[in-house]
């Protein structure tokens, strides 16, 4: 049996915490822009993640990188945030959200 002379290599995993206004200081005519703005910051995350994978191999292990979201899913900001997240997420199986219920969503 041959035994590795170096530790095994991470999986690159990014955690990102979201939170912000309640939805009660938000206006609402930005609501919609929020998250188009949230879509685009989370989906540069997720394509640097995606790139700092494939520019240092052999800094990590071969597992697809990880990106989760963590957040307490205070009404306004941090809701909005997490169905961003939602919507990020579900087009990657690598990419998880903390377990909470997202308010409209019938996926836990």
């Amino acid at each position: 049996m041959k035994v590795s002379q170096h530790p095994p290599r991470p999986r690159l995993t990014l955690n990102v915490g979201i939170t912000g206004h309640r939805a009660n200081a938000i206006d609402q005519a930005i609501v919609g822009e929020l998250g188009q703005q949230l879509d685009a910051v989370l989906g540069a995350l997720k394509g640097a993640v995606a790139s700092l994978q494939d520019d240092d191999l052999g800094l990590f292990s071969n597992e697809a990188p990880q990106l989760r979201f963590h957040t307490a899913l205070a009404t306004g900001a941090d809701q909005i945030a997490a169905q961003s997240a939602r919507r990020c997420c579900q087009s990657n199986a690598n990419l998880s959200l903390n377990d909470a219920t997202i308010p409209g969503s019938s996926k836990p």
